[in-house]
């Protein structure tokens, strides 16, 4: 039976276990005081080798959803919907 990651690296991007999926925790999502553009918004370099098919919160202290602004093979840039949440976010 295929295992998920048991933890979570803040800012550290890592295999989600067997499957082939990182997982990457952001303890801050940001503050409302940011431009209306960039509020929320986070790069975060994946190491998928290949442009990402998904990406999904799946733990937060609040009500967050996410938005993929854009991605690539090595990068992708999300964008949040809550300020000051503690995301773990699975892209794969």
């Amino acid at each position: 039976m295929p295992k998920h990651a048991t933890e979570i690296n803040y800012t550290n991007v890592i295999k989600d276990g067997d499957f082939d999926a990182v997982v990457v925790r952001i303890r801050d999502t940001g503050s409302s005081l940011i431009n209306t553009y960039d509020r929320y918004k986070h790069t975060i370099t994946h190491g998928l080798n290949r442009e990402p098919v998904g990406c999904m919160v799946i733990m937060s202290n609040k009500i967050c959803n996410v938005k993929v602004v854009s991605k690539d093979s090595t990068k992708i840039i999300v964008q949040f919907t809550a300020e000051h949440a503690d995301i773990n976010l699975r892209i794969w």
